[in-house]
């Protein structure tokens, strides 16, 4: 029997971890503690729910392993432990026994890497990288803290993956389910991500792509070098070429809601 482990955040993700540790005995899973309102006394695959976040402080000898599937959600929970005075050291790290870390490649603590992960050669991971399974890392690749792979990605060499990837966008259907678990947080945050919502599409509007208000500006700005309009034809292609642009985001953030919503 591994060291005792506390999975923080009741996601799917820490259902696969969870389920990986069982199986190749690597930590013993004392519990989860999460936020909802619904989990809390409840069991997961037969692990207690403990508490929320906050009571973290009731076990402080336990290992910690985030298990939130996003990179911007584990690094609210790091930054909430910190105010718990909880200890870096404290931070577990999960690399599935089926993966493995060649020499002159490094894994940031508090990592998690599934079954099937591959890497090849001086592939460098932050701290608290979730990389799902069969993913695959080539040469010279750098996901920083917090970046998040999904399952079946393969990168080329030299790729710097940033703390918000591609699969962190999300549409409307992400926008439904983030809402309601920040309603039961209370009136006060859901203010404040209706505040952050705004002010995120405040400045998607301003983006220099025709049809929205962004491209008007720029047309306005091109007008203004030329000292004269542009010709309807070019403004109605540009219109188009803003449409299309649109459109794929939507898809995209759709597509990556319904992923989310399978894997988690």
């Amino acid at each position: 029997m591994g060291e005792p482990l506390l999975l923080v955040a009741a996601s799917g993700l820490a259902r696969e971890v969870l389920a990986a540790v069982r199986t190749h005995d690597t930590f013993d899973v004392v519990g989860f503690l999460d936020d909802s309102l619904a989990l809390q006394g409840a069991t997961i695959d037969s692990v207690p729910v403990l508490g929320t976040i906050d009571q973290i402080v009731d076990q402080p000898r336990t290992q910690v392993l985030v298990c939130a599937g996003r990179g911007a959600a584990r690094e609210a929970i790091v930054a909430r432990l910190d105010r718990l005075d909880v200890s870096p050291a404290r931070y577990a790290t999960f690399v599935h026994p089926s993966v493995e870390v060649p020499s002159g490649c490094d894994v940031g603590t508090g990592s998690i890497l599934l079954a099937g992960v591959a890497m090849t050669a001086s592939v460098v991971l932050g701290e608290l990288v979730v990389v799902m399974p069969n993913a695959t890392l080539t040469h010279d690749d750098v996901l920083q803290d917090y970046a998040t792979i999904c399952a079946g990605v393969a990168l080329g060499g030299g790729v710097v993956v940033g703390r918000e990837a591609a699969d962190e966008l999300g549409g409307p259907i992400r926008i439904a389910q983030v809402s309601g678990q920040v309603a039961s947080a209370g009136f006060v945050a859901l203010i404040h991500l209706t505040a952050v919502l705004s002010v995120s599409i405040g400045l998607l509007n301003l983006f220099p792509i025709p049809l929205l208000d962004g491209g008007h500006l720029l047309f306005y700005a091109i007008e203004a070098i030329r000292g004269r309009p542009l010709s309807e034809r070019a403004q109605e292609v540009g219109f188009r070429i803003g449409l299309a642009i649109v459109v794929v985001l939507m898809i995209f953030a759709t597509f990556n809601d319904i992923l989310h919503l399978a894997t988690s």
